[in-house]
């Protein structure tokens, strides 16, 4: 029994981490879908929206299934940004410079995913999870890079 006991820890870090880092993107989202203008107004606003959705639908999975696995959760802005895996925006940014951010925190969440679902010790249900969560990242991403303009 003692054995077990640091891999359900350490399995408890890495996906108390991944809750964390969906929450601290939903706040980032909000502050850019509340702070955004610009010629793109609209469709800014309703991409930051949707990013939103993504990221609270996904802290909730992934906060429900450690509950499942009998994992405590830690909910307190304290943890969020104890397990940060990238930085917060800068104030008073552009839109371009928001699209610019948000791209690199899309692109370090799902790394960090992506190195998770390689993790043996996690089990394969939670890998599953884990894949669909990188590909709804990596959609994200994919609006986000779309919607900045070519030069």
């Amino acid at each position: 029994m003692l054995l077990k006991q640091p891999a359900k820890v350490s399995n408890t870090a890495k996906l108390q981490a991944v809750v964390s880092n969906l929450e601290l993107l939903y706040i980032k989202a909000k502050d850019f879908h509340w702070n955004t203008k610009g010629v793109y107004f609209r469709q800014h606003h309703k991409m930051y929206d949707e990013i939103q959705e993504v990221a609270l639908d996904w802290a909730d999975t992934f906060a429900e299934r450690m509950r499942s696995l009998d994992m405590p959760v830690v909910a307190t802005a304290k943890q969020y940004i104890n397990d940060a895996w990238y930085p917060e925006a800068e104030r008073a940014m552009v839109a371009e410079e928001m699209l610019k951010d948000m791209k690199l925190t899309l692109t370090c969440i799902s790394k960090n995913v992506q190195e998770l679902i390689a993790d043996v010790g996690i089990d394969a249900v939670t890998q599953n999870k884990l894949q669909d969560l990188c590909a709804d990242i990596d959609k994200q991403y994919y609006f986000v890079n779309s919607s900045m303009e070519v030069k």
